[in-house]
């Protein structure tokens, strides 16, 4: 990657001033595009953003969780997009405020974490269970560092979703991801607790593996 098109991408995601843009959308799941470029977030290990550049359309920023950039515009292993200005011009303006999240990531999400409860993989959320018996219990965002060390309440914005419990188990098929969560805060990209994480991570690559070139 070019050294104006590494500035331009850190420019574009670690600014945090309010702004409006028109993001660009896509009308074809299967618009040819070019890859400009790629980089890892300095500040977070495994957080990828891919410059694309589609045929009839304004470049932008896939943002994701895996290396390899996506096979469409439209594929679930995005999280969501940014705008990109041109990459000879290494200011730009966009912020969180212009990120636009992928429906298709938000469902493959939510597929992912249901697995990963149905397997047992999380032994904190196994404890929570035990602990309340019979209820529900929240499946939060561990991105805000605050509420995850218990230092406050979490936002609605940082409730991934809900699941039930009953006799001190977690009954997988129902949980839910609530309406108010959201893929992108001022505290940044989804980050699940570790053994979600990676079972997002996993799921993602088999989707991308079987996704047609």
């Amino acid at each position: 990657m070019s050294l104006s098109l590494k500035l331009l991408a850190r420019a574009s995601v670690r600014s945090c001033r309010p702004a409006l843009r028109v993001i660009p959308t896509f009308s074809c799941r299967w618009m040819s595009f070019k890859v400009l470029g790629t980089f890892e977030e300095p500040s977070r290990a495994g957080l990828w953003y891919h410059c694309l550049q589609p045929d009839s359309a304004a470049s932008v920023f896939a943002v994701s969780l895996l290396a390899d950039p996506p096979k469409s515009l439209a594929s679930p292993t995005v999280v969501g997009y940014l705008p990109a200005n041109k990459a000879e011009d290494i200011k730009s303006e966009a912020t969180f405020n212009d990120f636009r999240p992928n429906n298709a990531f938000h469902r493959l999400l939510e597929l992912s974490i249901r697995d990963a409860l149905q397997r047992g993989l999380d032994d904190g959320l196994a404890v929570q269970a035990r602990l309340v018996h019979d209820g529900w219990i929240h499946i939060n965002d561990d991105r805000n560092v605050a509420a995850k060390t218990g230092d406050r309440i979490g936002d609605p914005d940082d409730i991934v979703g809900t699941v039930c419990v009953q006799d001190g188990k977690i009954v997988p098929s129902t949980f839910e991801t609530l309406p108010t969560y959201r893929l992108c805060t001022q505290d940044g990209i989804v980050q699940l607790s570790d053994p979600l994480m990676r079972n997002l991570v996993q799921t993602l690559q088999a989707t991308h593996d079987s996704e047609i070139d």
